[in-house]
């Protein structure tokens, strides 16, 4: 990532209008994106997590690549404690099912399934992830594993109706990791769903809201998000965003996309969006 990182000024300069997964630093400086390199290097993608781990304060264990969706994956140096999730949004309030988009094995979902018993979930990822998924709920509590289904998508298709049934849209650490473009791709994608679901469903979103300058935030926790906004650039052309960047994207995707709220702020914040029917 350092040697990416010296790149940084070559890189924009050869495309300055443009910022994504081809068009980064990484890619500029070991001729494939990121996921290409470490699927191809496994024990380089080893040593990223570790010297990852070493600038969080993760503890977790493996860093899954995967270049299917692109989400952070269990273990993820960037992951933040379900326990934190279950406490800034009130699920409680939700009926039927989350459907937890590029949900990874499933590990937030079950986390949730176990805190919140009158919810179900519906975990969406690529067969490779989804096996993983299998395998962790079969040694699950059978209460919980029964809430629990596993369903093969690409986050970039349309989201398929589900009816009265769908509770929200959950996508967690996934738009950090990919460029306006990419992301607002995403969130259409989405629209057909929310279109069939219960007016004000919302689509819930897990990621970092940058704080704006001179708010008030405190200075470390500042840095330390601004230091992984810069990273996001370095590895996979993409960004973090401020309130006023996540409210264009959405507007960007589709005029009746509305953010409703932000609950928590900064590292724990999580985005409600619904759309205005």
């Amino acid at each position: 990532m350092f040697k990416s990182a010296s790149l940084t000024a070559d890189c924009i300069k050869a495309s300055p209008q443009v910022s994504d997964l081809v068009h980064s630093p990484f890619t500029t400086r070991l001729g494939a994106t990121m996921f290409e390199y470490y699927e191809k290097y496994p024990e380089h993608a080893a040593r990223f997590a570790k010297a990852m781990a070493g600038v969080t304060t993760s503890k977790s264990g493996t860093f899954f690549f995967d270049r299917n969706t692109m989400a952070n994956r269990p273990g993820s140096p960037v992951d933040r404690k379900p326990s934190t999730l279950g406490d800034v949004f009130p699920w409680d309030t939700l009926r039927g099912t989350v459907v937890d988009v590029g949900g990874g094995s499933g590990h937030i979902s079950i986390a949730l399934a176990r805190r919140f018993p009158h919810l179900s979930f519906r975990v969406q990822d690529s067969e490779k992830m989804l096996a993983q998924g299998r395998r962790v709920l079969a040694k699950e509590d059978p209460a919980v594993a029964s809430r629990i289904e596993l369903q093969q998508h690409d986050f970039f298709q349309p989201q398929q109706p589900g009816g009265n049934a769908v509770a929200a849209f959950f996508l967690r650490h996934v738009f950090h990791n990919w460029a306006d473009a990419d992301s607002t791709a995403i969130l259409r994608a989405l629209v057909p769903g929310l279109e069939a679901a219960p007016a004000r469903t919302p689509i819930l979103i897990s990621d970092r809201v940058l704080p704006c300058l001179g708010d008030g935030t405190p200075l470390h926790e500042e840095r330390a998000m601004r230091r992984q906004d810069i990273m996001m650039l370095v590895g996979l052309g993409a960004k973090e965003r401020t309130r006023a960047e996540w409210e264009t994207l959405f507007r960007a995707a589709d005029e009746r996309l509305e953010l409703k709220r932000v609950h928590a702020q900064g590292q724990s914040a999580l985005l409600e969006v619904v759309l205005r029917k």
